[in-house]
């Protein structure tokens, strides 16, 4: 059975085996609470950076839409079991460094939807935050967005949707 013990602020987590999380993120963090908060720096930083038995965070709500530099860098890093990130990214705007790294090494990691309109790549924002994510997947995104491809930006060989009507599959580049 693996163990898994990260931090976020001054408590501890233990995690074993095949687990799913779900439920509003910012209720692990005294004084975060609401749909609109605005996050500290790196406050999820590496939350759950090498948990390989986390499966599936579809469920886990990231409702902050005002984001911080590196506010969920590498939150997600090395979690070779995951299959979805959470539901939706709901931030419209992206801050330095905000999801740099976010879903590095996540190797079974085949689904993400967003909803920014930009990949803000004067701040390096989306850095590395797709490199090594499984092959092929869905990148559910608005029709504004760039249809830019590769580690800091939708992943080779995914399929891209947008919410309203539009689909189409990138080619490597």
């Amino acid at each position: 059975m693996q163990q898994y013990i990260f931090t976020t602020s001054s408590t501890w987590f233990k995690i074993s085996g095949n687990v799913s999380v779900s439920g509003d993120i910012n209720t692990l963090i005294d004084g975060v609470g609401g749909e609109d908060i605005t996050l500290k720096d790196y406050i999820y930083y590496k939350l759950f950076s090498g948990c390989t038995g986390l499966t599936d965070a579809s469920n886990l709500k990231l409702p902050s839409k005002n984001l911080k530099p590196n506010s969920y860098a590498n939150m997600f890093e090395s979690c070779t079991g995951l299959t979805s990130a959470p539901k939706e990214l709901p931030a419209t705007s992206l801050a330095e460094k905000c999801y740099q790294g976010m879903f590095i090494g996540c190797t079974s990691l085949n689904k993400i939807s967003v909803k920014f309109i930009d990949w803000n790549t004067s701040y390096s924002s989306t850095t590395d935050w797709v490199d090594g994510v499984a092959p092929k997947g869905t990148f559910i995104c608005p029709d504004e967005l760039t249809k830019d491809y590769g580690i800091n930006n939708i992943p080779n060989g995914w399929t891209v949707k947008h919410p309203e009507y539009l689909t189409f599959t990138a080619n490597e580049q």
